[in-house]
């Protein structure tokens, strides 16, 4: 992690704060969970849109980096995955969740609820995008990684750490809102 620079650090600035700003698209839409209080939810649902928004930005600089080949042709670390596999995700999922909502309103003939509903479901499906599901897949991976032994970078540089400490956070969370829900039933 020597060789890293003032333009990784600008990268991960703005990267961290598409997440804060996708947490606080998520606040400012009011979630029905959020006013009830619940630790579970709250963490859930605006540590989740924060992911989300972190793994899209991280998911952008990845692509950036991989058409320039900024970095020497190399197999791809285990943070490098996760930050692709992450992104990938928080761009599909609500796109086809979207695609369903939108074929269902045209199908029951509701079209003009469409325009109005969509924006709103659109930033309710940036909290799950991230699921919990999401978690237990980065651990699953993780393991297959180190079983197989592939994924060894020899030389991890900022990206690399920061899918590392990623799938730690997403982890992290899903434990917290998963633990918290778990005591208050």
């Amino acid at each position: 992690m020597k060789d890293l620079r003032i333009a990784d650090l600008m990268e991960w600035v703005a990267v961290l704060a598409l997440g804060v700003v996708a947490a606080r698209l998520q606040i400012v839409a009011d979630h029905p969970r959020l006013r009830l209080g619940l630790p579970s939810d709250l963490i859930r649902i605006v540590g989740g849109s924060a992911l989300s928004g972190i793994a899209f930005g991280a998911g952008v600089g990845l692509l950036v980096e991989s058409i320039r080949g900024r970095t020497e042709p190399r197999a791809w670390g285990y943070g490098r995955w996760v930050l692709a596999i992450s992104a990938i995700r928080v761009v599909l999922v609500p796109a086809i969740e979207l695609g369903l909502f939108s074929l269902g309103a045209i199908g029951e003939g509701s079209t003009a609820a469409l325009g109005r509903l969509l924006p709103d479901r659109a930033v309710g499906l940036v909290a799950i995008a991230l699921g919990r599901d999401h978690a237990w897949s980065l651990i699953a991976f993780a393991t297959a990684a180190w079983l197989s032994g592939r994924l060894q970078d020899p030389r991890p540089d900022s990206r690399e750490w920061v899918g590392r400490v990623f799938a730690s956070l997403v982890v992290a969370t899903t434990v917290a809102s998963e633990t918290l829900h778990q005591l208050r039933h």
